[in-house]
Parts: structure tokens; C-alpha cells; sequence
């Protein structure tokens, strides 16, 4: 993302209320933004990032990606 657009971000979200407690949760932001909308009062909704939960490394498991990297899977 531009660095431009993060700073925006960060700036509409300090504007409404929101505290960043250091210069890495102002950084990250804007992945973090994204994904607190996605999962907004959805009880069903379960959202994992793939390269960081040990859950998907089960042979067993069944799982479909539907969005990766910015391109419909």
C-alpha cells in the first residue's frame, strides 16, 4: 500500500478515537483495518491467516482459498 493512503488511514483512524500504542500497530494498520471489517459481528465468519496458524498444516483438514495476495484464487 502507499505509504501516502497507510498515513491517511492512520490518520482518519486517530481522528476517530482510535490509539496506537507504538510506530509498528501505525504500520500495520491497515492489514489489521481490513481484516477487523471483515470479521465485524460475524459469529460464523472464521478468518485465518495461512502462514502463521499451525491448524492448516493437518493432513486432514479441508480448505478452500478463496482470496490470496491480492488475486482471486
Amino acid at each position: 500500500m502507499e505509504v501516502r493512503v497507510r498515513a491517511a488511514r492512520v490518520d482518519l483512524a486517530k481522528q476517530n478515537g482510535r490509539v496506537f500504542r507504538s510506530w509498528f500497530d501505525e504500520l500495520t494498520w491497515s492489514y489489521k483495518e481490513v481484516w477487523l471489517r471483515l470479521k465485524s459481528r460475524s459469529r460464523g465468519l472464521s478468518l485465518h491467516d495461512l502462514e502463521k496458524d499451525g491448524i492448516f498444516q493437518l493432513d486432514a483438514l479441508e480448505l478452500r482459498v478463496v482470496h490470496r495476495d491480492g488475486h482471486r484464487a
